[in-house]
């Protein structure tokens, strides 16, 4: 049960990386176009009291073509509750650091450290 666990929260992180992060996709849409072909099947009828050539209808069969594609790109901005979900579960899980009882001193010398390790990135 638990490697369940730990999987479905690896696949969660990763989800929540990938939104914090913001991703691009391609989008595919096509249009088909119905296509008739008739078959030019004459046969001859004559009629006793007209002696005329009557044709019967024509048989007709219906194809689907493909007449345009377009492929459009989108890219989805960075999802800020995503980065405050995953703050919230790395601060609270990796620290036991109350950041409500730091000084006001403490709390910029983690800001400016945090600053520097993002930078190093």
């Amino acid at each position: 049960m638990e490697n369940i666990d730990n999987e479905l929260l690896g696949k969660i992180k990763n989800i929540l990386i990938k939104k914090a992060e913001g991703y691009n996709y391609k989008e595919e849409t096509e249009e088909y176009v119905a296509k008739v072909e008739q078959e030019n099947e004459q046969l001859n009828f004559l009629n006793e009291n007209n002696p005329t050539c009557l044709s019967p209808p024509k048989k007709s069969k219906q194809s689907m073509t493909l007449s345009k594609k377009k492929v459009s790109s989108h890219h989805i901005p960075p999802d800020l509750s995503a980065v405050k979900m995953l703050l919230d579960y790395f601060v609270s899980s990796k620290t036991d650091i109350n950041l409500e009882s730091l000084s006001d001193s403490e709390l910029k010398a983690m800001r400016d450290d945090l600053i520097k390790k993002l930078s190093e990135l």
